[in-house]
């Protein structure tokens, strides 16, 4: 996860920056780095109209010094590095914050998600005194493309590092919550799954009637990859699809 996603608010311009970000991964030289955005350019013509674009790229050629730094995401790194003023926040140590940069690096348009990660982080750090610096930072971070609310980002921050959970095992913070909001997208407001998604959640039911309804919320949750958040909610469902089709038998 990049916190550069922070000032990115169209589908396209994170389509783009991802593109820049993988594509200079194993780059190596400056001219690496200068023939990764061009390419990236070429394909997405869209890009030469981002403010950022053209200055990111400027900026990682300026931060290429040795060939194990050569890529966008070590640029980003760095910069975030400067902001906490170290590795790893523990408990509750605070970050640098804006002060460690200058007006001027300030005002650069590809430095303006500095400014919306700096105002989360100290909006969370307001809201949730229970959590520590790093845990505010890690949600300060995370994209605001899909507008969740602070108090959600906590609660799931909170069950993605709780050691009873088990949720967390092989993912970051952003793919949790990512997968949460993609699993979000099958229900509606009242909370059951909309009505494609319920015919064929209910079909792959009618074929697994012999199960218990523990079996069917286990094996149904994995294969359409349901959030654990929203598993009462299918669970549920499922209950009253369990008694419909038992009728019918």
């Amino acid at each position: 996860m990049s916190a550069f996603e922070n000032q990115l608010t169209t589908p396209e311009e994170r389509i783009v920056f991802s593109h820049v970000e993988l594509k200079t991964r194993m780059n190596k030289t400056k001219e690496d780095i200068a023939k990764s955005f061009d390419y990236v350019l070429k394909q997405r013509p869209e890009a030469a109209s981002m403010p950022w674009f053209n200055p990111l790229k400027d900026a990682v050629i300026d931060f290429v010094t040795a060939e194990d730094n050569a890529s966008v995401a070590c640029y980003i790194d760095s910069v975030e590095y400067k902001y906490t003023g170290r590795v790893i926040l523990m408990l509750n140590e605070d970050v640098k914050g804006l002060g460690a940069f200058t007006e001027s690096e300030l005002s650069e348009p590809h430095m303006q998600w500095l400014k919306v990660l700096d105002r989360k982080y100290h909006e969370y750090r307001d809201l949730f005194t229970e959590l520590d610096s790093g845990a505010c930072f890690a949600m300060a971070r995370y994209s605001t493309l899909h507008d969740q609310t602070p108090e959600k980002l906590a609660e799931l921050y909170k069950a993605f590092t709780d050691p009873n959970g088990r949720w967390f095992i092989g993912l970051t913070f952003k793919q949790w919550a990512d997968w949460y909001h993609k699993s979000s997208e099958m229900f509606d407001e009242s909370g059951s799954p909309l009505a494609e998604q319920a015919e064929k959640m209910f079909k792959t039911l009618t074929v697994w009637k012999d199960q218990e309804h523990e079996e069917n919320v286990s094996w149904l949750c994995r294969n359409y990859e349901i959030h654990p958040f929203h598993k009462p909610i299918i669970s549920k469902w499922i209950a009253e699809c369990r008694e419909k089709i038992a009728e019918a038998q």
